[in-house]
């Protein structure tokens, strides 16, 4: 299928692929105002990631990973370019628009949890589901499931402060997947646990997700975790650029 994306023809991918496009970044800028300066942290920057891959963002601290995956899933806004999801421009819609996209459509798991630390293990995958108004006997299924799949049947009640680290972000990945996203952002997930823990949960993210056809991007430091993905990126200068063949 000939997949092509924005004007711009001559910075932009116009590839003929075997398998669906489920991420395109086209031309993305992105500055912030720091100290009364104007910071570039993405500059025309492009790539494309396919159905079902699994890839790595490598990049110094302050590069710009964690801005990418915020603009990828819309919670942040480019300056300019744009950003397709699964056929859907994400960077045309409002930010009504994006939030029910992203509730429908993608899932965060975040290096520090993130987990709503006044909610049990349950409610904080409940609420995903309610959000998405699913029914209470579709929500609780989904939830014991997900539970059950990540080793954690038995702390359904238990609070997140009752967990250890690793226990928390299996609690994570599950709230990640529970609504059945598509697309997984991961940012560090793995930066505050030990290495033993963190090969874990990357076994569990690839075992949850890869079998369904998910995609992943995934954001780290670790060259370890980067080299289980089917391709590396790296984001230096504000460009993305596939530095998969260094790493093979």
């Amino acid at each position: 299928m000939l997949w092509s994306f924005c004007s711009c023809l001559g910075h932009c991918f116009m590839n003929l692929t075997a398998s669906p496009v489920s991420i395109r970044i086209c031309n993305l800028s992105k500055s912030y105002l720091e100290g009364g300066r104007q910071h570039s942290v993405l500059n025309d920057a492009s790539a494309q990631i396919l159905e079902g891959e699994t890839v790595a963002l490598l990049g110094r601290s302050g590069s710009g990973k964690s801005t990418l995956l915020n603009l990828i899933s819309g919670i942040d806004i480019a300056d300019s370019g744009e950003i397709e999801i699964a056929g859907k421009l994400v960077t045309s819609m409002n930010d009504h628009d994006r939030t029910l996209f992203r509730r429908k459509n993608i899932g965060f798991v975040y290096q520090f949890f993130n987990l709503i630390p006044t909610l049990n293990v349950g409610e904080n995958l409940r609420l995903v589901m309610e959000l998405n108004n699913s029914s209470a006997k579709q929500t609780d299924e989904q939830c014991r499931a997900l539970l059950d799949a990540v080793g954690l049947s038995d702390r359904y009640d238990s609070y997140p402060d009752t967990l250890s680290g690793g226990e928390q972000q299996r609690v994570a990945i599950a709230r990640a997947l529970v609504h059945k996203p598509s697309i997984i952002l991961a940012d560090e997930p793995t930066g505050n646990l030990d290495e033993e823990t963190a090969g874990d949960i990357w076994h569990l993210l690839d075992t949850l997700v890869r079998p369904v056809g998910g995609t992943i991007l995934l954001a780290t430091h670790s060259i370890a975790a980067a080299k289980r993905c089917d391709r590396i990126f790296e984001l230096e200068g504000g460009q993305i650029h596939d530095v998969t063949e260094s790493y093979a």
